[in-house]
C-alpha cells in the first residue's frame, strides 16, 4: 500500500479505457525493471478507499463504566492507476501496441473488479458492531477490520494478476488474452447493470 503522501503526490485516475499517453512513468518497478527487454507497459494500479470513514455511534455509561458502540460510516473502496508510475517500453517491439494496451487494459479491469469485492466485504463490515469502553482500543479494532479487507484483496489481486500474466505475459498470444478480456469485460458488466432477476 502507499502511503497517503505517495497516494496525494501521483497522478492518479479511475477506471476507464486506457490510452498510450497513461504511461507517463521514466522507468519500471518491481520485478519488470530486471525484464526491461521482455516487457511492453506496466501498470501502477492500487485499491484505496476513500478518506473520511468515518464510526457513528454512542457512548453510555452503565454501573459507573463507560461503553462506546457503534458502527462504521462511509467505507469505500476504489480502483486507481497512477500514470506517473506506469510505464511504456520505448523500444520498438514486434508486438502491436493494441495487443499492449489490452494487456494493461486487463491489468487495470482486475484491479477494478477487486475493488468491487472489497466494497462488498466492506458493505458486511458496515453492518457489524463494534463495541469498548476504550476509545483507542475501539480505533484499532476498526483499523485492523478494515486494514484485513485491505490486506486480503491485494492477496487476491495479487494472485489473479501472476495468473494472467502467467498466461499470456512474454509472448504474443491473442487468443489467450483476448478470452481473458472477455472474462473481465463480462465481470465488468455483470458489476454495474441492474440485476432484474
Amino acid at each position: 500500500m502507499l502511503s497517503d503522501a505517495e497516494f496525494q503526490g501521483g497522478d492518479l485516475i479511475r477506471y476507464r479505457t486506457l490510452t498510450r499517453d497513461d504511461f507517463r512513468g521514466p522507468a519500471p518497478t518491481g520485478p519488470a525493471a530486471d525484464h526491461v527487454d521482455q516487457v511492453g507497459a506496466q501498470t501502477f494500479a492500487l485499491v484505496k478507499h476513500d478518506p473520511g470513514v468515518g464510526f457513528a455511534g454512542k457512548q453510555t455509561t452503565e454501573k459507573g463504566e463507560k461503553r462506546i458502540v457503534g458502527k462504521i460510516q462511509s467505507l469505500n473502496f476504489r480502483a486507481w492507476m497512477d500514470r506517473s508510475r506506469s510505464w511504456w517500453n520505448p523500444k520498438p517491439s514486434d508486438t502491436p501496441e493494441s495487443y499492449v494496451l489490452q494487456h494493461e487494459q486487463i491489468h487495470f479491469a482486475l484491479v477494478e473488479l477487486e475493488a468491487v469485492a472489497m466494497n462488498a466485504e466492506g458493505a458486511e463490515l458496515m453492518q457489524k458492531i463494534f463495541e469498548s469502553d476504550d476509545e483507542k482500543e475501539l480505533q484499532a479494532e476498526i483499523e485492523k477490520a478494515i486494514n484485513a479487507i485491505v490486506r486480503e484483496g491485494m492477496e487476491r489481486l495479487l494472485e489473479t494478476n501472476r495468473d494472467f500474466d502467467e498466461e499470456t505475459s512474454a509472448r504474443y498470444d491473442p487468443k489467450q488474452q483476448n478470452a481473458w478480456w472477455q472474462r473481465v469485460q463480462s465481470e465488468l458488466a455483470a458489476q454495474f447493470t441492474p440485476d432484474i432477476r
